[in-house]
């Protein structure tokens, strides 16, 4: 059975999969570009899931992210939620108020 993770991170696993899976690894510039997020805010995440046990991937920093067999299990099993069916809390889409 797969594992419940959030939403974001079944992204970052799914993206960092899309920039590695012809080999090496991607960086945090890379991340942030294609998931229109600050560089910052990537680190933080890819620190995150290099802690958890089992990691989800490897970080070094200055050099990058390759997941590991757990983080790439993981994001084949759990496909990234498209951003246009994102949940914003306390805000509903397409909604006017007037």
């Amino acid at each position: 059975m797969p594992k419940e993770l959030s939403p974001n991170i079944q992204d970052y696993l799914k993206r960092i999969y899309e920039l590695t899976r012809d080999g090496g690894m991607a960086t945090t510039s890379e991340l942030a570009d294609l998931m229109s997020i600050s560089p910052a805010s990537v680190t933080n995440m890819l620190q995150k899931l290099s802690a958890t046990d089992p990691p989800y991937l490897i970080y070094i920093k200055h050099q990058g992210v390759r997941l590991t067999v757990e983080g790439q299990t993981d994001s084949a099993q759990n496909p990234a939620t498209p951003p246009s069916a994102r949940r914003i809390p306390g805000r509903q889409v397409g909604l006017q108020l007037g």
